[in-house]
Order: C-alpha cells, then sequence, then structure tokens
C-alpha cells in the first residue's frame, strides 16, 4: 500500500440533497473517475470555515477529496493505491 499526499484541485461532481453531499464522480487532469463508494465522511475546521472531508473509493484506490467552504473548492487530499 502506498499513501501519496497530494493537495491538488480538482473538479468533483456531487449531489446535494437532504442536507448531505456526496461525491459521484472527479476530474483530475484529463482523467475522469467514478466514485463507487463513500467510505467515510467527516468534518474538519480550517480557521472559521467547515471543509468536508471524503473518503471514496474508485477503482481500486481510495482518495480522499475535500469542499473547502472559506473559496468553495474541491481539493484531492491524498491517494492509496
Amino acid at each position: 500500500m502506498v499513501v501519496e499526499d497530494l493537495d491538488e484541485p480538482v473538479s468533483v461532481r456531487a449531489d446535494f440533497t437532504g442536507g448531505e453531499i456526496v461525491p459521484r464522480a472527479f476530474r483530475r487532469g484529463s482523467r475522469s473517475y467514478t466514485v463507487t463508494q463513500v467510505n467515510g465522511r467527516w468534518t474538519d475546521r480550517e480557521g472559521e470555515s467547515p471543509r468536508h472531508c471524503f473518503s471514496v473509493q474508485a477503482g481500486a484506490e481510495t482518495y480522499f477529496l475535500s469542499l473547502r467552504t472559506a473559496d468553495m473548492t474541491w481539493r484531492l487530499d491524498k491517494v492509496i493505491f
């Protein structure tokens, strides 16, 4: 198992229903990934703003995505492969 810390911007397609955020797919560079499972979700703080974090499965890899509400941007924080 290899853990790679990234902290890079990504485009994410997510559903916002019933007060819950569910990532469905994301794009990293020119490659698209379909989220097959949300493994976990939690909220951290960045100063005064919440950061919504997700562990998601896309194929055999586990990706850690975060939505930073201070500027409403998505980041790919790390990948485990």
